[in-house]
């Protein structure tokens, strides 16, 4: 939506093409959303142990971090 001297104007493109776009981005924001959710699943455990952690100390050092990660899997080492 733009707006003119005239007050508020649609979109310069057609129902058509906005029904296009509209299934576009709900299809990028489904697959994103189900991608962060196999992520969270499929790290689950350590992302458990770095909550327990943060219960208890409420702070953690980059360091720490990564000692926790490491243990369920590969890092690269900083750069």
């Amino acid at each position: 939506i733009a707006i003119d001297d005239g007050g508020f104007q649609g979109p310069s493109y057609s129902q058509d093409t906005a029904m296009k776009i509209d299934v576009a981005i709900r299809s990028l924001s489904d697959e994103g959303y189900a991608l962060a959710i196999k992520l969270l699943m499929d790290n689950r455990s350590c992302l458990d142990k770095i909550a327990e952690e943060l219960a208890e100390t409420e702070t953690m050092t980059g360091n720490r971090l990564r000692e926790i990660v490491a243990e369920f899997t590969p890092i690269p080492d900083k750069l």
